[in-house]
């Protein structure tokens, strides 16, 4: 065996993967954070294209999906109050009032319109988006989740889910109003070839950051989520949805594989994040 093999099994021996925040009721946890990014990716995209049932849509994923799985992940539902306590010091307490503030100003645009709730409404959206890599970032024990590049990568997959749910909405019911259905097709690839761009740098920085994120990097794409990695993430994320985005956008393929894409995307950032969750082990003592 291999000298840097025995290193890399005595560090796992040492280290410790955490289960917090994805075993059992914590499965729940993912979930919100997913529906969270979706949620807020689609009312944005649903901004930029000016699909007024897709505003509420949006709203409806964040404030029922999201919302329960945060219930359902909590051990007694009815003390949920108390997350609200901590705001100054809490991103799980600031998260939780960005949801109901995106929930009060989202339904207001629906309803009332103007430029004014419109800004104020994507704006909580990004919060919605990106609070969830904030509060991995200050989990200062796990090393693989203290990248700043995190918030970014966080708000790139949520714009590109948001898209890929218009796109696939759109064409099972073609009958919605969409103002700028060509938008669609060129951010659709762009976006998804921004976020592997970001996924590649992410996992870059974090090889040569330090022992315990490189660690949690070959855990990801040697060890024993490799084939979750590249099955779900690489391909349905990445190649799948890129493939038939531009076929379709230079009319190789017909714009009702746009669904596919769609869907494949979807499942492929919500395994992006399950990886990333996954992949966390804590910074050995030594």
């Amino acid at each position: 065996m291999r000298y840097s093999s025995v290193v890399r099994d005595e560090f796992i021996v040492r280290s410790k993967f955490q289960r917090d925040w994805i075993e059992r009721r914590a499965l729940w946890l993912l979930a919100a954070i997913y529906l969270g990014g979706v949620g807020g990716g689609l009312y944005i995209a649903s901004v930029l294209v000016s699909w007024q049932i897709g505003l509420l849509v949006a709203v409806g994923i964040t404030a029922i999906m999201k919302g329960g799985a945060h219930l359902l992940f909590l051990t007694r539902p009815l003390n949920f109050w108390r997350i609200f306590w901590r705001p100054q010091t809490s991103w799980i307490s600031r998260g939780i009032y960005f949801v109901f503030l995106f929930i009060i100003f989202g339904l207001a645009y629906y309803f009332i319109g103007g430029v004014t709730l419109m800004v104020i409404s994507v704006f909580f959206a990004i919060c919605l988006v990106i609070y969830t890599a904030f509060v991995l970032l200050a989990s200062r024990p796990i090393p693989f989740w203290n990248s700043p590049l995190l918030p970014i990568l966080w708000v790139s997959v949520s714009l590109a889910s948001g898209i890929s749910l218009t796109e696939t909405i759109h064409i099972f019911f073609p009958t919605q109003h969409i103002s700028n259905p060509e938008f669609l097709k060129v951010a659709g690839p762009w976006l998804v070839g921004v976020t592997a761009f970001l996924i590649l740098v992410y996992l870059v920085g974090n090889f040569f950051c330090s022992v315990g994120a490189k660690e949690s990097v070959l855990y990801l794409v040697k060890g024993q989520l490799a084939p979750l990695f590249y099955t779900g993430v690489v391909f349905l994320g990445i190649t799948v949805p890129l493939v038939i985005l531009i076929s379709a956008y230079f009319q190789i393929l017909p714009s009702s594989a746009l669904a596919v894409a769609g869907i494949s995307e979807l499942v492929g950032a919500f395994i992006l994040r399950y990886s990333v969750l996954k992949a966390g082990i804590y910074a050995p003592v030594v």
